[in-house]
C-alpha cells in the first residue's frame, strides 16, 4: 500500500511543479499587464480581438510567423523590429512604390535576381558621397 502512495506521489510531483509554475507565470503576466499604461493595454486587446476573428488557418499561420520569429537570435530580431518600424513611417505613396518594386523583383529570373543583388550589395557598400553621386547617375539615365 505505501509503494502505490509513493508511486502515485512521484508521478503527481512533476504535475505540481508544473502548476505551481503556470501560477507563477500567471502572476507574472498579470503584473505584467497591470503595468501597462492604458493606452497599450487597448491596443493589446485590439489586436487580440482581431487575432480572435481569424479563422483556424489564419490564426496558425500567425503562430507559425511567431515561433520563427522567436527562434531568431536578438541581432536579427532587433533588425526586423527596426525595418517594420521604418516601414511604419513610410507614406502611403512610398509604400505603394515600394511593393511595387517588389512585384518586378518577384518576375525576374533567378539570374536577374542575383546581377540585381550583387549591385544593390555594392551600392550599399559605397561611401555615402559615392553613393548620392550613384543616385543622382541613375535619376539623370531615367530622365533621358
Amino acid at each position: 500500500m505505501k509503494r502505490r502512495h509513493l508511486l502515485t506521489a512521484t508521478l503527481a510531483l512533476p504535475l505540481m511543479g508544473r502548476t505551481a509554475f503556470a501560477e507563477d507565470a500567471d502572476a507574472q503576466r498579470r503584473k505584467r499587464w497591470e503595468s501597462l499604461p492604458t493606452e497599450d493595454k487597448q491596443k493589446l486587446l485590439a489586436r487580440w480581438q482581431k487575432f480572435k476573428n481569424l479563422s483556424p488557418e489564419q490564426r496558425q499561420k500567425l503562430k507559425a510567423i511567431h515561433q520563427r520569429f522567436q527562434s531568431l537570435s536578438p541581432e536579427q530580431r532587433e533588425k526586423i523590429q527596426k525595418n517594420i518600424k521604418r516601414w511604419s513611417q513610410l507614406s502611403d505613396e512610398a509604400k505603394l512604390q515600394l511593393r511595387e518594386r517588389f512585384r518586378q523583383f518577384k518576375k525576374l529570373t533567378p539570374e536577374q535576381k542575383q546581377r540585381f543583388l550583387d549591385r544593390a550589395s555594392r551600392v550599399r557598400n559605397m561611401s555615402p558621397q559615392d553613393r548620392q553621386l550613384w543616385r543622382q547617375r541613375q535619376q539623370m539615365r531615367r530622365s533621358r
